[in-house]
C-alpha cells in the first residue's frame, strides 16, 4: 500500500505524516516514510514505486506518473489544504521569499487540486479540521486504511501529536488539556477555551499584506474560497 499524504504549503502535511505512521505502529504495521522534495523526484519515485513494504510518500508536487498510480487500489491518496490568505504570507515569513513568488507558489499548489479531486478515494484535510476537530479527523484517516480504532486509541493519538508539536512552541503551557494541544498544529497556537482570544501565526503574518496584496488574494481564489468554505478576514487595524 501507499499512502500519498499530498499538500499545499503550510497545510498540515507534516502533522498528517505523523498521524499515519502512529497509526500504522498501533497496528503494528511495518512501514516507511519518503519524502521526494521536488517534481523531477516525485515523478521518478511514482514511475518506480512498488507498493510493498507500506510507504507513506509525503510531497508538494502533482505529477504525470503520480496521477497514473493513483488509479490503483493499493494507493490511498490524501491532499492537505489551507486557507490561500494565510498560505502566501505564511510562505513569505517562512521561506523569505516575495510576495510575488509566494502568490505564484500557491496559485501553482492550488491548481495541482483539480488534478487530485480526480483521483479515485481522494480524502481532503482541510487545517481547520485539523484545529479544530482532529479527533474526528484521525478517526476518519484510519478509517479510509481500512482500520479501526477506539475512541481512545483516536484520542491517545491526537495527544501524542498534539504534545510532539508543542514541543516547538515557545512558552507553552505544560498542563494544557488534551483539546488545547490538539490545535498546536504545524507552529499554530490556538486558544480554543472561552477564557481566553485566539491568537494565530496565521492572523500575525497576514499583517505584512498590504490591502492590495490581500485583494489580489481575494479575487484570484475567489472560486477556491466559495467552493471550500474558507472566509474572507480583513487585516488587523
Amino acid at each position: 500500500m501507499i499512502i500519498v499524504n499530498a499538500g499545499i504549503p503550510d497545510s498540515g502535511t507534516d502533522w498528517a505524516e505523523g498521524v499515519f505512521r502512529m497509526i500504522w505502529d498501533h497496528f503494528r504495521v511495518t512501514h516507511c516514510v519518503h519524502r521526494p522534495a521536488t517534481h523531477r523526484e516525485v515523478e521518478q519515485f511514482f514511475r518506480e514505486a512498488d507498493p510493498e513494504p507500506n510507504q507513506i510518500v509525503t510531497l508538494q508536487h502533482i505529477t504525470p506518473s503520480l496521477i497514473r498510480l493513483a488509479a490503483r487500489e493499493d494507493v490511498l491518496p490524501f491532499f492537505c489544504l489551507h486557507d490561500p490568505q494565510a498560505v502566501v504570507p505564511a510562505q513569505m515569513a517562512g521561506c523569505d521569499i516575495s510576495y510575488e513568488r509566494a502568490l505564484q507558489r500557491v496559485t501553482d499548489a492550488y491548481r495541482d487540486l483539480t488534478y487530485v479531486c480526480k483521483m479515485p478515494g481522494i480524502m481532503l484535510l482541510p487545517q481547520e479540521h485539523l484545529r479544530y476537530q482532529p479527533e474526528s479527523l484521525v478517526f476518519q484517516m484510519a478509517t479510509r486504511l481500512g482500520r479501526v480504532l477506539s475512541l481512545g486509541s483516536v484520542i491517545e493519538i491526537t495527544r501524542r501529536m498534539a504534545q510532539r508539536e508543542l514541543q516547538s512552541v515557545p512558552n507553552a503551557e505544560e498542563e494544557a488539556d488534551c483539546r488545547t494541544l490538539a490545535t498546536e498544529i504545524e507552529g499554530v497556537c490556538l486558544r480554543v477555551d472561552e477564557a481566553h482570544s485566539m491568537g494565530t501565526r496565521d492572523c500575525q503574518e497576514k499583517a505584512i499584506l498590504t490591502p492590495s496584496q490581500q485583494a489580489l488574494i481575494e479575487a484570484r481564489f475567489e472560486p477556491l474560497n466559495k467552493l471550500l468554505g474558507f472566509e474572507t478576514r480583513p487585516l488587523p487595524a
